[in-house]
């Protein structure tokens, strides 16, 4: 009626006309910390037809959406009843340990190998090794150090000399030395030698 009354107050003829009922909601979700606002909107279109008193209906009647969220949940795995938070740490004081075992173990292997250097030039030139209670000091006395025990035994048989081992009484390091004349020549071997 209020359609009839329109048109005929405007001098137009009745015929089709259209009203649109559009519906807007904002639902806000909070997850956790953070608020979601997701907006829903939904149309429908009534076309009402004042000549043949007819209303139609466009659009759907209903309408519904699917909202999904991906949410990722951090969760403490444990192995074999132990946090990996705590074996990362017992990890780390093994990987130390292990570090410094390998470290000590090397630098006793050195030295027992300096040992046995010396061990095995003892054998080697027994015959002519002798061992002494001093050095021989004085002004005039020249000592040459030289790099190793096999130089020192090329020597004493280039001179003919027996070869004085010197270990002193706090027992650093033995001198290993050959006395020709005024020059005394000089292997030091020990803890800071070799």
């Amino acid at each position: 009626m209020f359609m009839n009354n329109l048109t005929s107050e405007l001098g137009l003829k009745p015929s089709l006309f259209d009203v649109i009922v559009d519906t807007s909601v904002k639902s806000r979700l909070k997850v956790g910390s953070r608020v979601v606002i997701d907006p829903f909107t939904h149309s429908i279109t009534l076309t009402i037809d004042t000549r043949n008193n007819r209303v139609t209906v466009k659009g759907n009647l209903s309408k519904s959406d699917i909202i999904s969220r991906k949410i990722s949940k951090t969760e403490e795995v444990n192995i074999v009843d132990f946090k990996v938070n705590t074996l990362r740490l017992v990890s780390i004081i093994l990987a130390i340990v292990g570090i410094s075992s390998l470290t000590i173990s090397t630098f006793m292997l050195m030295r027992l190998r300096s040992f046995s250097i010396v061990e095995k030039f003892e054998r080697k030139y027994s015959d002519i090794l002798v061992t002494t209670d001093s050095m021989p000091k004085g002004s005039n006395v020249t000592k040459i150090s030289l790099s190793s025990l096999e130089e020192l035994a090329k020597l004493a048989r280039l001179l003919e000399r027996p070869i004085l081992k010197l270990q002193p009484s706090n027992g650093s390091e033995l001198q290993y030395f050959i006395v020709d004349r005024d020059v005394v020549y000089v292997v030091k071997v020990g803890r800071n030698a070799l």
